[in-house]
């Protein structure tokens, strides 16, 4: 197929305008692609060819799409925006970290406003949550 520029080339297998021919890529994909052993141009090849804080953090199909369970590097996957995040819940945070609390969707440390402890748990003053306090003057109330 003859052509002036890449946009010209409508084969996905042939993308590339090379003295005025559609041809095969050769590692000559326009920027952000990716060149197949097929000769296409594609978007990616896995998750980690797309953006993991963008809301199309996932490869399927050679395009970077809305996560579906797939998120990558222990992140999960937002039921309603489709983007990977930290956390869902509580149990997605290291309990015995500082940081044990899901709290709109990225692992906090506990506080007694907001963020507060598991039951039968209090929060420490480093934001891990305890099951006993040292000192009786820092003990906080139960959630």
């Amino acid at each position: 197929m003859e052509c002036l520029s890449s946009g010209d080339c409508t084969d996905p297998y042939q993308p590339i305008c090379d003295n005025n021919q559609c041809k095969k890529c050769n590692d000559n994909c326009p920027s952000g692609k990716i060149c197949l052993g097929s000769g296409a141009c594609v978007e990616c090849m896995n998750s980690t060819h797309c953006d993991i804080n963008s809301d199309k953090p996932s490869c399927r199909n050679n395009q970077c799409m809305p996560c579906d369970n797939d998120c990558i590097n222990g992140l999960y996957c937002r039921p309603d925006n489709h983007m990977c995040v930290p956390c869902l819940n509580n149990s997605h945070c290291n309990s015995t970290s500082t940081t044990p609390i899901c709290s709109n969707y990225q692992c906090s440390s506990c506080d007694n406003d907001t963020n507060k402890c598991f039951d039968g748990l209090y929060c420490h003053s480093s934001g891990r949550c305890v099951e006993c306090l040292e000192n009786d003057q820092d003990r906080k109330s139960v959630v």
